[in-house]
């Protein structure tokens, strides 16, 4: 089915999407550690935002350790609703295994990036994972236009995946008076406001979008060498 698997990548077991599963348990992840109870102990050094503090390792597993938590529901629950945006299309394109390791990843290096911006490690939240996500979506769709990648379902898929996501960013989760979701006034906005103004969240986004450029480059030299 091409809702479930991308027609143009050859299926094999470890890349094969078995129905979103990887999604969902990101997804419970996140819920379950949320309400556990579970507070993070800080050790990192906050404050120090110098651009080589990504390489400060207290600061980098600190950071790495509040991807997984978050403030309130309110906070959660739009992280989780943004990863089940992520995931249908990311699961159908790389598969559910490629996916969970995509995840690791992009929270390895969101997480370095990120302790070097003024957040250092003064936040919580999955969302710098989402916006790395985000990020890479935009990279990989672009490159999904291909004659060799490009279908019309690729194409349809990609520009309702785009426009959801830019949606999602334009919320304004802090200071909006449109709708209240688990005790938090939000609104919208006509620009991406989430991303624009929240450190965390373009600092995700441009290493998301950085590390799927890499993968495209590397993918293009591979197929250049092979074919010589």
């Amino acid at each position: 089915m091409e809702f479930i698997n991308d027609s143009k990548k050859t299926i094999h077991w470890w890349n094969r999407n078995y129905f979103f599963i990887s999604t969902m348990i990101i997804i419970a992840g996140l819920l379950l550690i949320f309400n556990s109870g579970i507070r993070i102990h800080h050790f990192g050094n906050a404050g120090e935002y110098e651009w080589y503090q990504f390489m400060n390792l207290s600061n980098f597993i600190q950071n790495f350790i509040n991807c997984f938590f978050h403030s309130d529901w309110a906070h959660v629950i739009f992280n989780s609703v943004s990863m089940l945006v992520c995931g249908l299309y990311l699961e159908r394109k790389c598969g559910s295994i490629p996916l969970l390791v995509l995840t690791f990843f992009l929270a390895v290096f969101a997480s370095a990036f990120v302790g070097s911006n003024e957040l250092s490690t003064d936040w919580v939240g999955f969302s710098v994972v989402i916006f790395a996500f985000y990020g890479f979506i935009f990279v990989d769709f672009f490159f999904s236009l291909k004659k060799e990648r490009r279908t019309k379902f690729n194409i349809v898929w990609g520009i309702i995946f785009l426009v959801l996501i830019y949606l999602i960013m334009s919320i304004n989760t802090f200071d909006g008076d449109w709708f209240v979701v688990a005790g938090r006034e939000v609104g919208m906005t006509w620009y991406p406001h989430e991303l624009l103004y929240n450190g965390g969240h373009y600092t995700g986004f441009l290493a998301g979008a950085l590390i799927c450029l890499l993968m495209e480059l590397r993918l293009i030299y591979f197929k250049k060498s092979h074919n010589k």
